[in-house]
């Protein structure tokens, strides 16, 4: 049952009212206590003082200056319910034209939980046993005061069908729980319960750790430097130290050497545990070494793979007369075509190594026609290269004599 505390502020008077629930404490005009409990209503009474007299109000929640209200030969400061429902110390003071006095009031929070906030976090942590959640829980009662120290919590975590529960006591207005992250990934479920009350279920996610090292396969149709067909990486399975397959989308580097000692990256992400990547065959003769890794944490293996010609040779005409060069057919390792768009690149320099003109056409049904330009001086002894697949062909070109290589 709510109570209405008044306490009176006179020399020596101490009054009880019949038939009513107030009581009025009889204090002296020094530094005083008295104590409440949260959602009483609270009055200061007094006597013989100034109409306009104030009294100002300090509290953990707010500080305000209350004004006095006459009842019956005494003057009544009420206090506000958004100060008098808040747990804990009071201090008034009494600003009078006689006499300043000063006192305080201390309310206690409610005996019975009425809600449980609950706070965790991180939600997300790695497997091993050495990271953690950190759950904290405090009781309060109806008005959202935090119950006093020692009053038990029951704190209950479930994970992978084991149900495990905990007590605890309250100290400084809450609990609190490390809750440490398994071997394996999963949810923990927590919640905690004081009495018939219980908090929300809360789920901290618990995720692989670092991955470990792995292999790398290499998948392909064909050992043929056609530009054309992928090869295919894959990875093994990559795990953690404790058995788990990392999370979905953990990026996978690839770094591919050729010959050259020319390094390529291309990227890609695991699905289940497993990343691939897909590589264009060169188009020419090569050979990679390939590697990958999730940089500062996991290596893969070296595997090293070769390409072999797709092309032997190919034939050359040349036209002086209409200034053209005919290349082709282009035949693959079956006798087919090569694939249209392949590149066939025409250098036209002199035997003192400068290069004059450059050009680069894709191949169409397995041939290329070059336009040789027109500002070019067949009376000049020009050097003409024809790359394509790998293959070289190197010859001269002279006005009014056909070429057949």
């Amino acid at each position: 049952m709510m109570k209405t505390y008044l306490i009176l502020m006179s020399c020596l008077l101490f009054l009880m009212i019949p038939g009513t629930d107030q009581t009025e404490f009889h204090t002296p005009d020094t530094n005083s206590r008295e104590e409440i409990n949260a959602g009483d209503d609270l009055k200061l009474v007094f006597e013989n003082i100034e109409a306009d007299s104030r009294l100002m109000v300090s509290s953990a929640y707010a500080k305000t200056i209350l004004s006095p209200v006459l009842e019956g030969g005494k003057y009544v400061f009420e206090f506000p319910h958004f100060i008098s429902h808040k747990a804990g110390m009071l201090s008034w003071r009494l600003f009078n034209s006689s006499a300043d006095q000063f006192g305080e009031v201390y309310i206690s929070p409610g005996e019975k939980p009425e809600y449980i906030e609950n706070y965790l976090g991180p939600r997300s942590i790695q497997a091993g046993g050495t990271d953690y959640s950190m759950l904290v829980s405090i009781p309060t009662d109806s008005f959202d005061n935090p119950l006093m120290d020692g009053v038990k919590v029951e704190i209950s975590e479930f994970f992978n069908d084991v149900l495990k529960k905990e007590e605890l006591v309250m100290n400084h207005m809450l609990v609190w729980k490390r809750v440490i992250s398994k071997r394996q990934t999963g949810s923990i479920f927590i919640a905690s319960s004081v009495d018939s009350v219980h908090s929300k279920e809360m789920i901290s996610e618990v995720y692989p750790s670092l991955p470990t090292d792995f292999n790398i396969e290499i998948q392909r149709v064909h050992t043929y430097a056609d530009g054309n067909q992928v090869t295919e990486i894959k990875t093994s399975t990559i795990r953690d130290a404790f058995e788990n397959i990392v999370s979905d989308g953990t990026s996978v580097e690839f770094l591919i050497a050729d010959s050259d000692n020319n390094l390529r990256k291309t990227y890609g992400n695991t699905i289940d545990g497993v990343a691939r990547a897909q590589l264009l065959h060169p188009e020419k003769p090569d050979s990679w070494v390939i590697s990958a890794r999730i940089p500062g944490m996991a290596l893969s293996n070296k595997v090293e793979i070769t390409y072999d010609p797709v092309i032997k040779d190919f034939e050359v005409r040349a036209d002086p007369d209409h200034k053209k060069i005919r290349v082709g057919p282009l035949t693959s390792f079956l006798g087919q075509f090569v694939p249209d768009g392949t590149e066939v690149l025409l250098e036209v320099g002199d035997n003192d190594g400068s290069l004059y003109y450059k050009y680069r056409l894709p191949s169409k049904a397995g041939m290329v026609t070059f336009k040789i330009p027109e500002d070019l001086s067949l009376s000049d002894s020009y050097i003409f290269t024809i790359k394509s697949l790998g293959v070289t062909k190197i010859f001269s070109l002279k006005p009014n004599a056909a070429n057949h290589q």
